[in-house]
């Protein structure tokens, strides 16, 4: 959640995109640890499987969840945070953008809160419908 908090209150689009993107990684990591504790030693010790896999084929074998279903958004979130660190100059995040892949992220640590506490879930419900009412990311010609 701190990062997530950094991601929404920075006001310089790369470094918001930078914290949303940890924040993304970390939530599926805890969540999965959560879910089933003998990943934690795996999750934590070994470097990070890509972001995809996590959210895909992993969560579906550990946990019984079916992949996420904004899962090409957040691979399309790791392209652009991999720009923004390594390639800068090769890159102008556009502000909108930026905005909607904050949301998703946001959205995507709620989904995950709801699944552990599921009394917390009609709350995150009414918040976050299950399709966000956002253009794809990758469909933005603005990126």
């Amino acid at each position: 959640m701190e990062f997530l908090q950094k991601a929404i209150n920075d006001s310089d689009s790369r470094h918001k995109w930078i914290y949303a993107t940890i924040a993304a990684e970390l939530a599926i990591k805890e969540f999965l640890m959560k879910k089933n504790p003998i990943l934690e030693v795996l999750l934590n010790e070994v470097p990070s499987p890509p972001l995809d896999k996590l959210y895909g084929k992993i969560l579906k074998e550990y946990c019984g969840i079916e992949p996420y279903m904004k899962i090409k958004d957040i691979q399309y979130g790791v392209k652009i945070r991999n720009l923004v660190v390594h390639r800068p100059r090769d890159i102008d995040l556009d502000a909108q953008d930026t905005y909607i892949y904050v949301r998703l992220i946001e959205a995507t640590i709620f989904q995950f809160l709801s699944n552990l506490y599921p009394e917390i879930a009609p709350i995150v419900s009414d918040h976050y419908p299950p399709v966000m009412k956002y253009i794809e990311l990758e469909q933005s010609s603005r990126i």
